[in-house]
Parts: structure tokens; C-alpha cells; sequence
């Protein structure tokens, strides 16, 4: 094959590659990237590097000649517990905290982005189970992990590994926690589970959101894949990540990423020899925890509409206040939905339950209340909610939508695909729900239902205009969930 790679082609890949994906080919790199684009020309049986351009240009970046490509071109190298240091801090510090922070409502949702070939997610996932012994089964433990990578995901998904990957792990966690057979270790079916695997481009601005379980983390991971982004898009991702933690949540970066955390509100703190970074805001109360709301100014029969036997622990008493433009001349439901939209979650809620022990049988209030919960990763008062909602309102479709999610979060797949056919059986272009059942679909590996619904997605989206929000996404557009499913 002729060596054609000019100037002008090293610039229009790397714009491209860029534009699509947001990594970053500078020109120390040149050499590189043109290996992997002959590479990539020759397999992928283009007559020449225009060829292939022109291909690229034209095909979507979900599409097997960009997942060819983008596992070309990304180092996907690494084995399970790397970073000694790291996981020493996990160990001793980080995790036991979060974990006494969550004693109550035993939930803790933890992110690994750039998942790679899934050595991490799975690592983590082996110590929460070291770190809780028997007592896991009474927890909640989601452990989210991402990549653009799609041949690298399905490797995960598959849990199947080498002894390569397994080079710094200690003889008693391979006997316990793996299956060898031949010359392949496959992880424990109870600790694959605890860990959903999602593609998620971080280039694209869809987190975070309650569509792409991206809220509410404790813990987020983000080691060796800034050194593919230019600055501008480091920054970007690092904002983002910073707004999917909870308050008091931790973050780390590769040591020789660190660099960039010097411009973001993170706090650095030093543990065992390696530097964690925290949310720079102090933990809010407990959802469960009574806040007075404003007392507001009801109708004089509204008293008439209270039932007794919901388990609302709120009996406000009514009092008249004067027409004002204040928070006091604001209904307890208005006030639940200023707060839920400025993510003062407590008060949200306390508003919701003086609105619900009036209201009791107001299913799109129980329903507002479930999402409240779920954004603050609270799902066992999610689900109750939406028990309520599906029990006043049998037809509420979102009702049926948050219920999939969070049994998709809990590792009941077989519940969640029921609660989103059931979404969509009420209302056939909930896209939502084709995106989760395309997601997971691709958990259980059963790629030909994965991409129906997938298709159908992309259908009912091409169909939208681009700036319009997608119901139930919060400020999800149709374009960015368009992007996230196609890659453009």
C-alpha cells in the first residue's frame, strides 16, 4: 500500500478524531496515529486513506468501522487492582467512609469511567464485597462503568480474563472471587452483576442525568484517559463529573493528570501516598430528615381530601398568608418543584409530603417525589413512591419508566425489562425506554433485541428537533441522547 499520509491527511484525521470523540492526536503523536490509520485502511479494506476518511466522515462514531477505529487507536492496557496506592486508600479511608455515610439508606453508587476492558469496575466491586462480607446482600451497590470502547465493553460484559490481568492480584482473591477453566479466569457471577456497563462518550454532554445513571455518585473514577483530550474538553468532562457527585463525594485522576484538577472547586486530599479529590460542599441532611416547609394557603376543603392511612410523617396545619410573590404564597406542590429543579432535594421532599397529606391520592405527585429520591440515589423511597403513583394511577407512564431504572440499577434485569415494556406498551414512543432496554439488552448479550430498540430510538428521536428536552431526561436534549446512541 502506498504511504500517503501528508500533512493535510495527518490534519483531517485529527480533526476528525477529535470532532467525533474528543481525543486528541498532537504532533509528537503523528507517527502514531498514521500506524493506525494503515492499520485501519487495510483491515477495514479501503482502497486508500482518502477512502477510508471519506467512510469515517460519513458513518456514524456507534458504528462497527468507528468501534474498529476507536479500539485501534486507544491504549486499552490494564489489569485488576493497578494503582496500589489507590486502592490502599479505598480500602482503609475512602470507602469505609462513604459506606458509614450511608448506614441509614445502605445505597452507594460508584462510577468508573473509561472502564476499558472492566479490571476496574470489577476491582471495586471485589472490595465493597471484602469491605461488607455477608451484610452486602442488605445493601444497594451500583457500580456504574463507561467506555467509548464498544469491543472493549463487550470484553467486559463477558468477564472472561487472561493471567496477564490478573498479575497484581493475590492468590486469595483469584481462588475466591474467579472461576479458572483452560487458561481463562472468569469473574464470580454475584460480583459481575453488581457492575452495569454502559457506552458513554464523555465528549458528549449527556451527564449528568437520571436517563444515563449518571447522578447522584459517591465515587467517581477517571484514571489514564485524560492524556487522550485537548484541555477544553478536560475541563468540560471535569465540571461534569463534579456535578454527578453527591456533596462530599470523591473523585480520582491518574498522578500524571493531576494538573488539570488545579483550575476546579476539588479539594485534594492526600491518602497512603496518593491524592483524592473531593466535592467542595458539605453533605446535605437526610431525605428522611423534617424540614418545615412554608406554610402555604390551600382551599378551605382541601382538608376533606387527606386519608389518614398514608404513611406521609407530615400533618401540616393550614394558615392563610398574604397574596404576596414570596415562597409563603407558593403551594406546598410549587414549592416542591422550585426546590427539585434548584436540587435542594430535602426540602423537595418535605414539600412533596406536605402537599401528599392533603393530596394523598395525587399520583403525579408521588411520581415527582420517586424522581426526587432517584436523583439523590435514594431508590428504596423511589420505589415506594412509585408503588403509590402505579397504585393511584395506573396508566402513569413515567411511574412504570423510574421503577425500570431502578431495578436496572439493582441488578434486576429481567424487572426492569418488564417495567420498560410496560412504559412502552402505554405509550409506544417513550424513548427512554427503548434506550434502556436497547442498554440492557446489551448486559444480557442479546445483541438482536439490543439493536431493535436502539433503532427504534434513533427513529422516534429523528423525528424531534434537535434543541427539544426529552421527557423524564431532565434537561437531556434530543440531539445529545441522538448523539450518544449514533456517535455523531
Amino acid at each position: 500500500m502506498k504511504d500517503s499520509f501528508t500533512d493535510m491527511s495527518f490534519e483531517r484525521f485529527q480533526k476528525l478524531i477529535l470532532q467525533r470523540t474528543g481525543i486528541i492526536f498532537g504532533e509528537r503523536r503523528r507517527n502514531e496515529l498514521k500506524r493506525h490509520v494503515l492499520t485501519t485502511t487495510k483491515k477495514q479494506d479501503a482502497s486508500n486513506i482518502d477512502h477510508l476518511y471519506r467512510r469515517l466522515s460519513e458513518s456514524p462514531t456507534d458504528s462497527p468501522i468507528w468501534d474498529f477505529f476507536i479500539d485501534t487507536i486507544i491504549v486499552g492496557e490494564t489489569y485488576f487492582f493497578r494503582e496500589e496506592l489507590l486502592f490502599q486508600a479505598l480500602r482503609h479511608k475512602i470507602l469505609p467512609e462513604i459506606i458509614a455515610r450511608h448506614e441509614k439508606d445502605r445505597s452507594m453508587r460508584i462510577w468508573s469511567a473509561g472502564c476499558s476492558t472492566g479490571e476496574e469496575p470489577y476491582s471495586l466491586a471485589i472490595l465493597m464485597d471484602q469491605l461488607l462480607g455477608a451484610d452486602i446482600k442488605n445493601w444497594h451497590i451500583f457500580i456504574l462503568a463507561t467506555d467509548i470502547n464498544k469491543p472493549s465493553l463487550k470484553k467486559a460484559i463477558d468477564g472472561h480474563y487472561r493471567s496477564w490481568s490478573l498479575r497484581q492480584t493475590s492468590k486469595t482473591i483469584i481462588s475466591t472471587y474467579f472461576k479458572e477453566k483452560k487458561d481463562r479466569f472468569h469473574i464470580r457471577e454475584d460480583i459481575q452483576k453488581r457492575v452495569m456497563f454502559s457506552y458513554l462518550n464523555l465528549n458528549n454532554p449527556v451527564y449528568p442525568s437520571l436517563a444515563t445513571c449518571t447522578h447522584a455518585m459517591d465515587l467517581i473514577l477517571w484514571r489514564n484517559v485524560a492524556i487522550y483530550f485537548t484541555d477544553d474538553v478536560i475541563q468540560d468532562v471535569l465540571k461534569r463529573f463534579y456535578r454527578c457527585l453527591l456533596p462530599s463525594g470523591y473523585f480520582n485522576i491518574g498522578a500524571s493528570e493531576a494538573a488539570h484538577m488545579s483550575a476546579t472547586p476539588f479539594i485534594a486530599k492526600q491518602f497512603s501516598g496518593t491524592f483524592i479529590y473531593q466535592k467542595d460542599q458539605p453533605a446535605m441532611p437526610s431525605l428522611t430528615q423534617t424540614i418545615k416547609p412554608i406554610q402555604p394557603k390551600y382551599p378551605p376543603d382541601t382538608k376533606n381530601n387527606f386519608s389518614a392511612d398514608q404513611n406521609v410523617n407530615v400533618n401540616p396545619s393550614i394558615v392563610s398568608t398574604t397574596k404576596v410573590k414570596t415562597e409563603s404564597s407558593l403551594s406546598f406542590l410549587e414549592q416542591a418543584e422550585q426546590h427539585a429543579q434548584n436540587q435542594r432535594y430535602t426540602e423537595a421532599v418535605q414539600a412533596y409530603k406536605s402537599h401528599l397529606s392533603i393530596y394523598s391520592n395525587d399520583a403525579k405527585a408521588w411520581f415527582q417525589m420517586a424522581r426526587v429520591y432517584a436523583n439523590n440515589g435514594d431508590l428504596k423511597h423511589a420505589k415506594e413512591a412509585c408503588t403509590h403513583a402505579i397504585k393511584y394511577d395506573p396508566l402513569i407512564v413515567e411511574a412504570y419508566y423510574i421503577q425500570g431504572l431502578i431495578n436496572e440499577e439493582d441488578g434486576k434485569l429481567e424487572e426492569a425489562i418488564a417495567d420498560y415494556k410496560k412504559t412502552l406498551y402505554l405509550k409506544p414512543d417513550f424513548v427512554l425506554a427503548h434506550y434502556h432496554l436497547s442498554c440492557v439488552y446489551q448486559q444480557t448479550q442479546e445483541d438482536a433485541m439490543a439493536d431493535r430498540h436502539r433503532t427504534q430510538s434513533i427513529r422516534i428521536l429523528s423525528q424531534r428537533p434537535s434543541d427539544e428536552n426529552i421527557p423524564g431526561a431532565d434537561e437531556l436534549t434530543v440531539g445529545q441522547l441522538l448523539a450518544l446512541l449514533t456517535g455523531n
